[in-house]
């Protein structure tokens, strides 16, 4: 399955994002950049940047859905978004808490226009193949 990867925006798809083990967050960039040879955080940066590296959000997109035969369905249980680092057992590293069908918006204030970069951003959940539609949005 393909990753538009639009680099040109505003809307950039990162894919429909599994966790296939419960308890193991996956980064939103996996399907992107899988061996995040990009991460601005983990320090691996050499040479030229790649162009996903550089890739900053005003705001990103969350849609609690999984695969389904055809197009998606509902999660069965949460999925959590969190930093770099934690799972959904650290409760200080919980971004937000996604339920399944809802969709949520990490946006800063349009006034302040602070970005994210998608490297920042795990995906972990309570039940196995639970997922996350994934999308940020630049400006």
């Amino acid at each position: 399955m393909a990753v538009l990867a639009d680099v040109h925006g505003p809307d950039f798809p990162l894919g429909l994002i599994v966790v296939p083990a419960a308890g193991t967050p996956v980064d939103i960039t996996s399907l992107i950049d899988p061996t995040g040879k990009n991460n601005p955080n983990a320090g691996n940066l050499t040479g030229t940047v790649y162009e996903y590296g550089t890739i900053r959000f005003q705001q990103i997109m969350f849609q609690g859905f999984k695969a389904a035969a055809h197009g998606l369905q509902l999660n069965t249980g949460n999925v959590y978004i969190v930093r770099q680092g934690g799972d959904h057992d650290d409760y200080g590293t919980i971004v937000a808490v996604l339920q399944p069908g809802q969709t949520l918006f990490l946006a800063s204030a349009p006034s302040v226009r602070n970005v994210f970069s998608p490297y920042r951003y795990l995906l972990d959940s309570d039940v196995n193949d639970d997922a996350a539609l994934v999308t940020g949005f630049a400006f």
